[in-house]
């Protein structure tokens, strides 16, 4: 989806809301509430791609398939792509599974949100200096 670096901010605040979420509901000790934390993790992780994607590309994934978001980051960053397979595979067990999210998966997605939602505002900040 074409798009342009007017989309930033938008994208780079919904990735830090949906991170302030995911953290929040880290540790604790409802299923439920753990579930909301992965869910968040991955909604976080979304938009700090497309954050990289838009300054990298000049675009964005509009697609429903969240692996062509991938390939978009694997353009240009292999690391982000990583760690955005990683938030992905763990997507469906957050959203519609039925057994609970146990705290090392949960742990484990925060901190590749965290990687994510890093390159984000790393590009961020070199943009608003150029």
């Amino acid at each position: 989806m074409e798009t342009s670096t007017a989309h930033v901010p938008a994208r780079i605040a919904l990735a830090h809301a949906y991170a302030r979420v995911a953290k929040a509901e880290l540790h604790s000790v409802e299923h439920a509430s753990r579930s909301v934390s992965a869910g968040n993790a991955v909604l976080a992780a979304i938009a700090a791609s497309d954050v990289l994607c838009i300054i990298h590309l000049g675009l964005r994934s509009g697609s429903t398939n969240h692996s062509d978001a991938v390939e978009l980051l694997r353009e240009f960053d292999t690391e982000a792509a990583r760690d955005l397979v990683v938030l992905i595979k763990d997507k469906a067990h957050a959203h519609y599974g039925v057994s609970p999210v146990d705290r090392d998966t949960l742990t484990r997605m925060i901190r590749n949100m965290d990687r994510l939602i890093t390159r984000a505002n790393e590009a961020v900040a070199r943009l608003k200096l150029e």
